[in-house]
């Protein structure tokens, strides 16, 4: 009658158990199971001598919490019983009496991937009994010491017997009995304080060693007179010198062996990576590629500040990356493992911020200033070092151009190498491969100031075709951005980074936060090339990658003798606007400007016309001594003189507006019929939604509202590259799934333009940021949660609206503002996005420029009805102000406000004006 009672009050509890009170241990002794498995939720003894509880005739699981005091858990004859998996265990917590925990023979206990805080418990496992236990963290806990482990029959500890705290004095005595059997796959050992003490003693039976089991000496022994066998596994690394054997007992060891008779756990070995900024960590589960079918990885949140505190993201890839939060850290990750056959196995891994990392290569104001050399390059080395070219030599393929040492048949080489190292001047290469030994010839050759490597153009498969971007192309967009980022951007950095100091990259697009997402060091834009056309655009997302992914420092690389084909070269514009980009980058706050080629001869000879009208047949190649490379020698000499007479003002400039590059966007920088994250596959089939379209369009036009490029700037003809800043300067700034507060808090303004994802996260990070007082601008397309591109077919149920409101539908151009906290939410409320309509394109310009010309700027030009502000970029670096001029051919005239005061300014071409606040 007794069990009879007791089963059905069982089965009362159980049921409730996931939503009701913890069950407690005084409402029950014998837990009858009827043949059956019974799952519950926590167990719970509140008493400090608990009553025994006998589990007999089936399963019982408990999933989240099994926290007991004292007295006996007894499992039957034939019962298992189970905690896990991811439960919390504790067993013999603050109890005066031992927590006894008694295996019957035929009896299974099984801890499945738990945490197990252990206080004065007595675990006896009989023969013919079955201990499988996956403890992920052992902690001695409490204020009682003695813990015993008696094992006669099987015990399986997957991660071995590894203590991993304990502050009272705690002792783990485990014994192996004659007979028994201990199989580990991990280690023996403690966490190496005075206050845990372990002890192993084999008394007899089988000791097995199985994936990476290593006994730390002393705290494995043999009993006195006892035989015991060890069998180790493939692979395992095992010395017998680490168990401490008596004359009178015996050690046999067997080695190699495969089959251990047990049903282990799927194992899977996961590789944690970290770049060396210290931005993300990457978990890799590549060497199990073939047996898995995907994983999730629950991880601390990036936004510390966010009331989130873990975030869950799942790939069908075996490699998963994210950002750190602030902070050194180290966290805890959970990994959850499915298997091609359905099984899921889950483990944990400890990051941590590593302790090193990279640091910038100069102070943000030391600007360097480069010319590129190809080849010997004796002649340019001569008027690098005679003429005071520049403060930067780059050796194309390789540094050895830029040392001294190859400088043999200059007669005036080893004067040319004192004032390398003493002037000083900076060195790097680009496309290099050099070994160890040329780089520490660079290094001591420029006094320490060799900087690594450019790989290059590394990330150009963004804008490339079919045949020549060599990546999958049937991806959705969340694929193809952990594609490109995880992978492809992993590879070279974590490729490159043991063999350089510093890495740089370049690419002819805008979109260098993902490059630095992805492990490189620095980035160093194309400027003027492909996507990365509009100089000021460019630096903007240069500026804006490295605020939010850090250090704060950007470089520019400028092919403008190879991109700038429609302007001849004895033209005066072509030279007067390669200088006025080196001052907009200047301005912008970049670091290291490059010129890539020119000062040597033509390059891009047979694309550009000498004169206005030369007909292509008879254009000509020109050497170092020619007009071309003199005025290209010229102009960044001028730049270069202009630098060391102006050191610009510290740190980096006041930006209040940032123009979202929305989560899985993968906007170049430049309107045209590219494809979406080159996913040409994808393209081929559905070219109304993997071409660019409407979203690109809307973010092309915020583009030109921010950073305008007047077509007369280089007249008579055309202007592609140089812009103004009429509204200050804004940042291109990266939202997406692992953006924090802090990457928006100095904006005042965020104005979406082009395709976004929202996520939960994103959500979250947006709502703070209105909440507290941001401005914020959205189109309905761009709530939308699917990541197939589909911004045509969507309904209501895709969108994800922000605090939880989703206006109606609204004709083309209408929007709605509400208030949110102390900030302002702008949604227009159209299913498409705003570029797709003229009404759109229209109301968008203007309500975008309203806001803009709003927001509170330390300096802000005045408006002009002729447009003559859009060709004036400017500065404010604390209380200096830097003023260009971006016309090549005219003056222009314009006012500032400041501190309640209009003052009025004329610009020659090309000028460049300093003004203390």
């Amino acid at each position: 009658m007794r069990r009879r009672a007791v089963a059905v009050a069982l089965a009362g509890w159980l049921c409730g158990a996931a939503g009701a009170a913890p069950y407690d241990g005084r409402q029950h002794d014998v837990l009858e199971l009827g043949g059956r498995t019974e799952t519950v939720a926590e167990i719970v003894q509140q008493e400090w001598n608990g009553l025994r509880t006998i589990v007999s005739n089936g399963t019982l699981r408990v999933t989240k919490r099994y926290h007991v005091r004292g007295g006996l858990t007894e499992i039957g004859p034939g019962a298992t019983f189970a905690v896990g998996p991811d439960a919390r265990l504790a067993t013999g917590a603050g109890d005066a009496l031992a927590r006894t925990i008694r295996l019957a023979p035929g009896a299974e206990l099984r801890f499945e991937q738990v945490d197990w805080g252990m206080d004065h418990t007595r675990l006896f496992v009989a023969p013919g009994a079955s201990w499988q236990a996956d403890v992920r963290r052992l902690s001695l806990d409490g204020a009682q010491r003695d813990n015993v482990w008696d094992i006669a029959g099987r015990a399986v500890l997957v991660r071995g017997i590894k203590v991993a705290g304990g502050a009272w004095g705690h002792r783990l005595a485990v014994t192996l009995r004659s007979g028994g059997e201990l199989l580990l796959g991990g280690p023996v050992s403690t966490n190496g304080t005075k206050n845990c003490r372990l002890e192993v003693v084999l008394e007899g039976g089988r000791l097995g060693l199985f994936w990476d089991a290593a006994l730390a000496p002393g705290l494995v022994r043999v009993a006195p007179g006892a035989e015991v066998e060890v069998w180790v596994g493939q692979g395992v690394d095992f010395d017998p010198r680490t168990i401490e054997v008596p004359s009178d007992a015996k050690l046999k060891v067997k080695r190699g062996v495969r089959d251990f008779k047990v049903r282990l756990p799927p194992r899977y070995p996961l590789r944690v990576r970290y770049d060396r900024a210290g931005r993300s960590y990457w978990i890799d589960a590549d060497s199990s590629k073939g047996l898995l079918a995907g994983m999730g990885v629950r991880h601390p949140n990036p936004d510390v500040e966010s009331p989130v505190r873990y975030e869950t993201v799942t790939t069908q890839d075996t490699l998963v990356r994210r950002r750190f939060p602030a902070g050194r850290g180290p966290w805890q990750v959970e990994v959850r493992l499915k298997d091609k056959r359905g099984g899921v196995t889950r483990q944990t891994v400890t990051v941590a911020r590593p302790g090193k990392t990279v640091a910038k290569p100069a102070p943000n104001e030391t600007v360097l200033v480069g010319q590129c050399a190809y080849g010997p390059a004796l002649e340019l080395a001569r008027d690098v070092i005679e003429q005071d070219l520049c403060n930067l030599y780059v050796g194309w393929s390789s540094v050895r151009q830029t040392l001294p040492e190859t400088w043999t048949n200059a007669p005036d080489a080893t004067a040319w190498a004192k004032v390398v190292k003493e002037r000083p001047l900076w060195s790097m290469s680009i496309y290099s491969g050099d070994g160890k030994e040329l780089q520490r010839q660079a290094d001591a050759a420029y006094g320490g100031r060799y900087l690594g490597n450019n790989i290059g153009e590394y990330a150009s498969v963004m804008y490339q075709g079919r045949k020549e971007c060599g990546i999958p192309m049937a991806l959705d967009l969340a694929a193809a951005r952990d594609a490109f980022v995880n992978r492809y951007c992993g590879r070279a950095a974590f490729g490159w980074q043991a063999n350089f100091p510093w890495m740089f990259s370049t690419c002819g697009a805008a979109l260098s936060c993902y490059e630095l997402q992805g492990g490189i060091d620095f980035i160093c834009n194309e400027q003027w090339a492909i996507g990365a056309q509009n100089v000021a655009h460019t630096s903007a997302e240069a500026r804006g990658a490295a605020r939010k992914w850090g250090p704060e420092y950007w470089c520019a690389w400028n092919a403008h003798e190879w991109q700038t084909t429609g302007l001849p070269y004895r033209t005066p514009q072509k030279y007067d606007s390669c200088l006025a980009g080196f001052l907009q980058e200047y301005v912008f706050g970049t670091s290291i400007i490059v010129l890539e080629s020119g000062a040597q001869g033509k390059q891009a000879w047979k694309y550009t016309s000498d004169a206005p009208d030369q007909p292509a047949g008879e254009r000509a190649a020109e050497g170092y001594d020619g007009y071309v490379a003199r005025h290209y020698r010229e102009v960044t000499k001028r730049f270069y003189d202009w630098v060391k007479a102006n050191p610009r003002a510290p740190g980096t400039p006041e930006t209040k507006i940032a123009m979202a590059l929305g989560h899985l966007d993968g906007y170049l920088g430049e309107n045209g019929r590219f494809t979406v994250w080159s996913q040409h596959d994808r393209a081929e089939r559905d070219a109304k939604r993997w071409k660019y379209g409407p979203p690109e369009h809307t973010q092309a036009m915020l583009e030109d509202i921010f950073f305008p490029r007047p077509k007369d700037l280089v007249a008579p003809y055309h202007n592609r590259w140089l812009a103004g800043t009429p509204f200050g300067q804004a940042d291109v700034m990266q939202i997406d799934d692992e953006s924090t507060l802090a990457d928006l808090r100095r904006y005042e303004l965020l104005v979406f333009g082009g395709w976004n994802t929202m996520t939960p996260h994103v959500k979250d990070v947006l709502e703070r940021y209105v909440t507290r007082g941001g401005t914020l601008v959205m189109s309905r397309p761009e709530l939308t949660t699917r990541i197939d591109r589909d911004f045509i077919d969507y309904t209501d149920r895709d969108l994800l609206p922000l605090f939880g409101k989703l206006p109606p539908e609204g004709a083309p151009g209408a929007f709605v503002e509400t208030r949110h906290g102390r900030g302002r939410l702008f949604l227009f409320t159209a299913r498409t996005f705003p570029a797709a309509t003229a009404a759109g394109r229209q109301a968008y310009r203007e309500l975008v420029r309203r806001l803009a010309g709003e927001v509170r700027q330390t300096v802000a030009l005045e408006p002009s009805e002729t447009g003559e502000t859009d060709a004036i970029c400017y500065a404010v670096y604390g209380r200096t102000v830097y003023f260009l001029n971006m016309d090549t051919v005219r003056a222009r005239t314009f006012g500032y406000r400041c501190a309640g005061r209009v003052v009025r300014l004329t610009l020659q071409p090309c000028e460049i004006r300093t003004v203390e606040l």
